[in-house]
């Protein structure tokens, strides 16, 4: 819990890209299959049902359910047809690495509110802010993160359980980790730390964090990359030496995987779509 706390939630940093309040009659189209999204979404259903699959498991939603959607998570999704379909939805980043956080926290997939619930008066403020004050921007990242705070709360009380982070081994590893993203990181070398056996340590990893350790490490590196690439006027090559990789071509493949799109590709959509402005800042 101590490296929850350090790491993760004192620097807990939201950004909400879109979002709102939709409403769709009997004859309008919601329809997806197998779509795979570069943001964390979450739908809140108030009226009508739809089907909604997330890695592979089937819901079928009606009014009162509220879903989780990781980023880069297989999932599909369509209305019923015969009734009125109305949802909250919104699309949002989460630093430090999203999946990491809800790894750690190992949070279900959806909720149920009521409909006096405060998540759907937050929905709503932030539906009705739509300025770019800084007032209104202050009121957004408010939304946002009591949204993920209480999404926490109602888990808990389908008798969720964070992870225990007990064992002082792995906040040594994963701030060693997070120390050492410049660098080749093996298997071998983590486990030594540990004073674990290679595959004794691999199993240990993924039981605490919900993933191996080179999936883990390889995503610290491409959100960090990606942080780079927004915030930095580093250039490609240099990103690449900061995050441990040597070969461009290479470093590039894996970058495309994660976002869909080249470093090159994600500084210009970023700079044009996802920047805020300056009367943001």
């Amino acid at each position: 819990m101590e490296y929850l706390q350090d790491v993760f939630v004192s620097n807990l940093n939201a950004t909400i890209h879109n979002g709102g309040f939709i409403s769709f009659f009997p004859e309008d189209y919601w329809k997806s299959d197998f779509d795979c999204f570069n943001q964390n979404k979450f739908y809140c259903i108030t009226r009508g049902s739809c089907t909604i699959t997330i890695a592979g498991n089937r819901y079928h939603a009606t009014a009162g359910d509220w879903f989780f959607i990781p980023r880069q998570t297989v999932h599909s999704f369509e209305k019923d047809d015969d009734d009125l379909f109305e949802k909250y939805w919104l699309h949002f980043d989460i630093y430090p690495t999203d999946e990491n956080l809800f790894s750690l926290l190992n949070l279900p997939y959806f909720v149920k509110v009521e409909k006096d619930d405060p998540a759907l008066s937050l929905f709503d403020v932030y539906t009705k802010t739509k300025g770019k004050s800084i007032t209104d921007i202050l009121k957004i990242k408010s939304c946002i993160l009591s949204l993920l705070g209480r999404y926490i709360e109602l888990s808990e009380k389908r008798q969720f359980l964070v992870k225990s982070r007990t064992d002082d081994r792995l906040d040594h590893l994963l701030r060693y980790i997070h120390s050492h993203l410049d660098k080749t990181i093996s298997n071998d070398e983590l486990s030594a730390l540990c004073h674990l056996h290679t595959n004794h340590f691999i199993r240990f990893f993924k039981e605490h964090t919900g993933q191996t350790p080179i999936h883990y490490i390889r995503c610290c590196k491409m959100d960090t990359a990606k942080r780079l690439l927004e915030n930095s006027d580093l250039n490609i090559s240099e990103i690449m030496l900061c995050v441990g990789f040597d070969d461009i071509s290479y470093f590039s493949k894996q970058f495309k995987i994660f976002y869909g799109m080249s470093p090159r590709e994600y500084r210009k959509y970023y700079k044009f779509h996802l920047k805020p402005a300056k009367d943001q800042l």
